[in-house]
């Protein structure tokens, strides 16, 4: 009999976040893998579990999953976030595909970081909305420049994950140069750090007034659009809602 292999989202990292169903399948499982920053949060619901913390790719948490669940274990390959956004699940599938490997796979869905940062920061997703990620060893940059350059003549919010990568701030110094030549230098921009963390750090300020230097690796970023505002510290994008008239 082969296991099920579940990819579990955890939310920003604070058990408070957990879905009841991420804590059912957690508490399920005989087998758990993930970054040991993941997993101590985790460290009450998984005790007991066998416990796996690689210091590698997503691939290599990938393969050991599957050797589990071929020796019939249910397995959970945990990740902060959701599992399908920027993480193990595109990575997982890619896998099974190229191995031509049959495992069931159950993605449990977790409240993302983009999610948790629009709720901080006040409401900055109220209308049409692109998420771009910097990651300098996902996507080459030209990739990067035309979702970005897409997405500002399309006049939405954007909101950035991995804003400075393995490899420094060059990518978003030049991104934004390029959104610096798009929108105005007042655009309301919003910054979440170490979210759901005792440091966490939430700020609004001007587009122009944003330095590269002090985003760090753990920042998530929001730039609004032409209609974004700031009202009382909070960063908030209308939505085109008027009475009478349905969504």
């Amino acid at each position: 009999m082969i296991g099920t292999v579940y990819l579990v989202g955890i939310g920003p990292g604070r058990v408070d976040y957990l879905t009841p169903e991420a804590r059912t399948v957690l508490r399920g499982v005989s087998v758990v893998i993930g970054h040991g920053s993941c997993l101590q949060p985790l460290r009450r619901i998984i005790k007991g579990k066998e416990i796996l913390t690689p210091d590698h790719n997503p691939l290599e948490r990938a393969r050991l999953a599957t050797v589990c669940a071929g020796e019939g274990r249910d397995v959970a390959i945990v990740s902060a976030g959701h599992p399908g956004i920027y993480a193990i699940a595109s990575t997982f599938y890619c896998f099974l595909r190229d191995n031509d490997l049959n495992i069931p796979v159950v993605v449990i869905p977790g409240l993302t970081l983009g999610d948790y940062a629009a709720a901080k920061l006040g409401s900055p997703l109220g209308a049409n909305h692109a998420v771009i990620s910097l990651a300098d060893r996902a996507c080459s940059w030209r990739d990067i420049k035309a979702d970005l350059s897409v997405a500002l003549a399309a006049d939405f919010v954007i909101v950035i994950y991995n804003p400075r990568g393995k490899m420094g701030a060059n990518r978003l110094k030049q991104a934004l140069a390029l959104i610096l030549m798009v929108r105005p230098p007042e655009t309301p921009v919003g910054l979440v750090t170490d979210a759901a963390y005792c440091r966490e750090k939430v700020s609004t300020l001007p587009l122009v007034a944003l330095d590269s230097k002090e985003v760090t690796i753990n920042t998530l970023l929001v730039i609004g659009n032409s209609t974004s505002f700031i009202y009382k510290g909070k960063m908030i994008t209308p939505r085109a809602y008027k009475p009478g008239i349905g969504y």
